[in-house]
């Protein structure tokens, strides 16, 4: 079935929407963790390394989708990207130009 012309529940419904935020959602979760003395900090089963400076230290871990950032004293001292994700979203985005050219 095609619709033509305008439907009157999505006007009715497109008039009382919001506006989306200025500020974009922050999904990341944090973890504080300490530095051991090989230079790193364990997430769960996985372990990322920090400049040596900061071992023994107190940190920031802020956990998205895509990376680990790792932070002291809100400044970032280490970023590590899921190399898996981006080479999956790489690949799809591959796949959906492909499918555009043809």
């Amino acid at each position: 079935m095609k619709l033509t012309g305008q439907n009157p529940k999505w006007e009715a419904e497109k008039a009382a929407l919001r506006p989306l935020p200025e500020a974009r959602f922050n999904g990341a979760r944090y973890k504080e963790s300490k530095v051991n003395r090989y230079s790193m900090v364990q997430l769960e089963t996985n372990c990322y390394f920090v400049p040596a400076a900061y071992v023994g230290e107190k940190v920031t871990l802020k956990i998205s989708a895509d990376k680990v950032a790792i932070l002291s004293k809100n400044s970032v001292i280490a970023i590590h990207f899921d190399i898996l994700i981006q080479i999956e979203n790489e690949r799809l985005f591959q796949l959906k130009t492909s499918k555009l050219e043809q």
